[in-house]
Parts: structure tokens; C-alpha cells; sequence
């Protein structure tokens, strides 16, 4: 994204989100690998200064609904997996199949755990989300109950993955999902059993409230 010109004239307040986070995700990027001595770091700081102070006033209250969210097919713009308006995300690309669906993205060393690999706790996420796109689950009201994960290989950085998801053959509400280097999809890294819980409708009006359902079912997010 370096050097590009970044004119906000025309955007819609959507496209203007997700130019500031590829910005941002840019800039974590690169904050986690810089070997920049101290001046370069507080002229950084005093520049995010700046955007802090003029983003602060802007935010939407806590549990409430972005309006760019409203009517907004693909997933959520500010999802931490597949928001293209949310810096933390990679962000993944779905493709929907009808026997499963995949996930494309690559890592940088922000979410680095081991030296040169993948944090195993971002393995997790990935494949939780990926696991809740199946076709099957589509717009059934879930939340995930267990997580299982296997490391088999350990999940290198900056490299092509490819996640993949699809129900388990008679279960109604397992999936069975995997991460892989794009280049070599028949070699999993890690795989996961992942089991979703399904709302009663009491949950599912607690839950768009902002109450949660973990109360009544023990499920998480």
C-alpha cells in the first residue's frame, strides 16, 4: 500500500473505512517488524496523536450496530476475520462451495507466535470463523459451544493459507475444519472439531440485545 495515493474524494463513508484500515493493518505491520531508534518511534507516536484525537469523539455506543453494517452482504465490514474495515483482520476471503466453504489469508508477524509461526490462539479464531460459514449453517441462529484443536504443523507467517470447512457427515451441527498452505492443501496443519449450539428464540432476542446468551447455554461467541 506504500506509496499509493490515498484521495478520499468520492469515497462513501464504507470505502473511506476500509482505506483507513488497510492503513492501519499497514502500519501494525510494520510497527511489530521496525528497527527504528527512539526519535523515529515518538515522530510515529505524535502523528497517531493526531488520528486518535479525531477519531475519539466518533465512536458508536458499546453493543450498537455500525450503520455501514446495515444491509451489508459478505460479513461483517468491522469483523475481526473478514472486516476489510477492521485493522486486526487479515482480512480472510470466503468462497462458498456447496459441500463446504474455504478461506483465504495470509499472516503477518503481528500475530506471531512462535518465532516465524502462527500464534496457536489465531489459529483458533481463524478457524472458528471459517467453521461458521459452512452452506449448511447459513442463517441458522448459532453460537460456537466447543472448539477442538489439533496441531499437527506449526502455521508459518506471511504464507498463503487455505482454510477449509464443511459439515460432518450426519451431524447436524458439527464441522469438521482444517488450515493448510495453499500450496500444499492435502497437508493440514492444524485441524479442528468444532461444535455449534443452536438458539432457542428467547437466546437469539437476548443475544441481539446485547445480552449474550451465555448464561442460559454455556456457549460462547
Amino acid at each position: 500500500m506504500s506509496g499509493e495515493s490515498h484521495d478520499s474524494a468520492g469515497l462513501d463513508p464504507a470505502a473511506a473505512a476500509i482505506d483507513v484500515a488497510g492503513r492501519a493493518r499497514e502500519l501494525v505491520a510494520l510497527l511489530v517488524v521496525a528497527d527504528a531508534d527512539a526519535e523515529v518511534l515518538a515522530e510515529v507516536g505524535l502523528l497517531l496523536d493526531a488520528a486518535i484525537d479525531r477519531l475519539r469523539s466518533h465512536r458508536r455506543p458499546p453493543g450498537g450496530i455500525s450503520p455501514l453494517d446495515v444491509g451489508r452482504a459478505g460479513g461483517r465490514l468491522f469483523g475481526p476475520v473478514v472486516g476489510v474495515g477492521n485493522p486486526l483482520a487479515p482480512p480472510m476471503v470466503l468462497e462458498r462451495h456447496a459441500d463446504r466453504v474455504e478461506g483465504r489469508c495470509s499472516m503477518s508477524r503481528a500475530y506471531e507466535g512462535p518465532r516465524g509461526y502462527v500464534h496457536g490462539g489465531v489459529s483458533a479464531l481463524l478457524l472458528d470463523e471459517v467453521s461458521a460459514k459452512v452452506p449448511e449453517l447459513t442463517g441458522v441462529e448459532r453460537v460456537t459451544s466447543t472448539l477442538s484443536l489439533r496441531f499437527r504443523r506449526p502455521v508459518p507467517l506471511e504464507a498463503p493459507l487455505l482454510l477449509t470447512a464443511r459439515r460432518r457427515p450426519g451431524e447436524r451441527d458439527v464441522v469438521d475444519a482444517a488450515i493448510a498452505v495453499e500450496s500444499d492443501p492435502s497437508t493440514p496443519l492444524v485441524v479442528a472439531e468444532v461444535l455449534f449450539h443452536r438458539l432457542r428464540p428467547e437466546q437469539v432476542r437476548r443475544f441481539r440485545a446485547g445480552s449474550g446468551a451465555n448464561e442460559a447455554t454455556g456457549a460462547t461467541t
